[in-house]
């Protein structure tokens, strides 16, 4: 019958059921395949971050610019190491390489060395040495960076940074270091060795980028992304329900926060991936401390990473550096974390906060948008708001007590952190908390280091002032560009300063302290461009003054207001001595702030009693800038 049917005409062979099911099987399956690398092709933006492990050779490598730090000869901010303090580190520094010393022993002897012999960079190679054989890659990537910025001509350091960024799986930027040891050294076997063992390692190429890619889709990245930006979802249960799929996203994410600088800095598309994934993952340690601790195999590698961009985040974006410290500050302060995860946090954050002090980056006009409750644009003033925060709670938890005390460089940290605060009113809690710490207080007291730091203050812009003065020199984002050629110090006669509130701190000079005769004035760079006179070793003070080729005898005009004396103090004070007279300035002159009040008594209580072999009260009285004002507050 149907053969009969198909040869009248009527019959249509194509329109049979089989042939039919199975093409429509077929249609479908190529739509479905269609809608699902259209799904991974719309993933390529968002996952961009993969592409960082790109390795690039013999490329030309955009850098960021280059601010410098406080240890550099032209931004120094104080008279450099005596030749005797300077010997005294060499001889702790050959002390420390001893061959039955432990190397945590070691650490401490050459934080002392650094203390008293910052600018020296044979102590930062020797501690990069230490940090390495403890596999401690982070800290010895930090002191080899300090190393060869002070002195370029060290094929040594050059060595050590390549070592250690290599360790990170930085490949690209420990081929650049190679190469700049090479320069200095051509002939040095180590790191022809070391450079060719970099150059064989074979890059990742197309085929297994684009695995990656569609592996990374499989993982929902993107779903992830989404939930962490609802605070609310991000949640120990939500770690725990999804443990086994956080833990291989996290996986893939922490090796893209292990990146290569001079492949980050090329792309601005790469910039905002890193910026993407280090919300992601700072959100969720900042969410759910206690269960991505306790319950992630990778959580030890997000929070290096978080680490490794409390120092690269400044170079992207200021919320870069934020977000992780935040994420660290939670993580560090949870009493149900995993003990020694929360312990290498408040480590790391400790040597991120220093990396942060000692940046001289100048300070923009404007202040950032608000990240993590923090709105301030440089880093150095950054480290005392999120400081603060992890001392809040008001006592230290004991994990965290013990991790600040024996810390080898928090004599260090309490050293430049007192400079943001004292000389340019950053949040002062974080610096009172933690010299109220007995073991912090005694490492500030029982060191030999003699300081004579002092920043000055930026003047107030009222109109008049800025005749006669040259015009600053900004970059491309509003920001002073700072020379070397520009950082000097001239001598000047006698000066005065105009009174001045400070709208951070709450600070008042008014004519009933007791105000002693005029001090010689010292013209001094600001972090902004700008020359600031200031007394020899005195106590900062918000004032106005006029370039030194316009100074006089009388010192610079103010607009209205009363003209007064900046107080005067001792030129060099032993460490102990110089955060006790600063913590008392400060208490002296913060009004309305009980908490601070509190704090600082504490702070001034526990380093008076922190030298038990002496006299630790005599030590706090002799150390007064303003003695008689003090004890009446008191």
């Amino acid at each position: 019958g149907c053969e009969q049917w198909a040869r009248r005409g009527w019959g249509m062979p194509w329109i049979r059921p089989r042939r039919l099911l199975s093409r429509l099987l077929g249609l479908g399956t190529t739509v479905w395949l269609c809608r699902k690398v259209g799904c991974w092709v719309r993933s390529f933006g968002r996952l961009g971050a993969l592409v960082l492990r790109f390795v690039h050779r013999g490329r030309p490598v955009h850098r960021v610019p280059d601010y410098g730090h406080l240890l550099l000869d032209a931004l120094y901010p104080g008279r450099r190491p005596s030749p005797e303090a300077a010997q005294r580190a060499r001889e702790l520094a050959q002390e420390s390489q001893t061959k039955d010393r432990v190397e945590e022993d070691a650490l401490r002897l050459l934080g002392e060395a650094v203390l008293l012999s910052p600018p020296d960079p044979t102590l930062y190679l020797a501690r990069t040495q230490v940090h390495t054989r403890l596999h401690q890659l982070v800290e010895a990537l930090d002191d080899a960076e300090l190393c060869v910025s002070l002195d370029s001509t060290c094929a040594d350091a050059w060595l050590a940074k390549g070592k250690a960024e290599r360790a990170l799986g930085r490949a690209a930027d420990a081929a650049l270091s190679y190469q700049a040891g090479l320069r200095v050294d051509p002939d040095s076997a180590e790191l022809r060795a070391e450079f060719a063992a970099v150059r064989a390692e074979p890059p990742p190429n197309l085929l297994r980028q684009l695995r990656d890619l569609v592996f990374a889709a499989r993982l929902g990245l993107e779903n992830l992304f989404r939930t962490v930006e609802d605070p609310e979802k991000t949640t120990d249960a939500f770690v725990e329900s999804n443990r086994e799929l956080l833990d291989a996203q996290l996986g893939l994410l922490a090796q893209t926060l292990r990146v290569n600088t001079a492949v980050l800095f090329e792309s601005p598309m790469l910039c905002d991936a890193y910026e993407q994934i280090v919300y992601a993952c700072a959100q969720l340690v900042a969410g759910a401390p206690a269960a991505f601790s306790t319950l992630l195999r990778n959580a030890p590698n997000v929070v290096e990473g978080l680490s490794l961009a409390l120092r690269v985040g400044w170079h992207v974006h200021h919320s870069v550096p934020k977000l992780a410290a935040n994420a660290l500050v939670v993580l560090a302060t949870c009493p149900n974390a995993d003990d020694q995860l929360r312990r290498k946090a408040v480590r790391h954050l400790l040597g991120g906060m220093l990396r942060w002090l000692l940046d001289a980056r100048p300070e923009p006009d404007r202040e950032a948008e608000e990240v993590c409750g923090c709105s301030c644009a440089v880093p150095w003033k950054a480290a005392a708001c999120f400081l603060e925060r992890f001392f809040e709670p008001g006592r230290a938890p004991p994990w965290v007590r013990e991790e600040c005390e024996a810390w080898p460089d928090v004599a260090q940290l309490c050293q430049w952190l007192t400079l943001s605060v004292r000389d340019y009113h950053a949040t002062p809690l974080g610096l009172v908390g933690l010299l109220q710490l007995p073991g912090v207080a005694t490492a500030a007291m029982r060191s030999e280091a003699v300081v004579d730091f002092f920043i000055p203050t930026p003047p107030l812009d009222d109109e008049g002032d800025d005749e006669g003065e040259e015009e600053d020199e900004y970059d491309g984002r509003g920001q002073a560009s700072v020379s070397s050629a520009h950082v000097l110090h001239f001598s000047r006669g006698f000066g005065g300063a105009s009174s001045s509130s400070s709208p951070a701190s709450g600070s008042r000079v008014t004519g009933e302290a007791a105000i002693p005769p005029p001090q010689p004035m010292i013209w001094t760079f600001f972090r902004s461009g700008r020359y600031i006179p200031s007394p020899t070793g005195s106590v900062p003070a918000t004032s106005s003054s006029s370039p030194p080729e316009a100074a006089s005898s009388g010192g610079a005009g103010s607009s209205g207001g009363r003209l007064l004396q900046e107080p005067s103090a001792p030129p060099a004070q032993r460490l102990g001595e110089w955060l006790m007279a600063s913590v008392a300035y400060l208490f002296l002159f913060i009004d309305g702030d009980v908490l601070f009040s509190v704090c600082a008594c504490r702070a001034l209580q526990s380093m008076a009693l922190a030298d038990r072999d002496g006299d630790g009260v005599g030590r706090l009285l002799h150390s007064l800038w303003l003695g008689v004002p003090f004890l009446n507050k008191l």
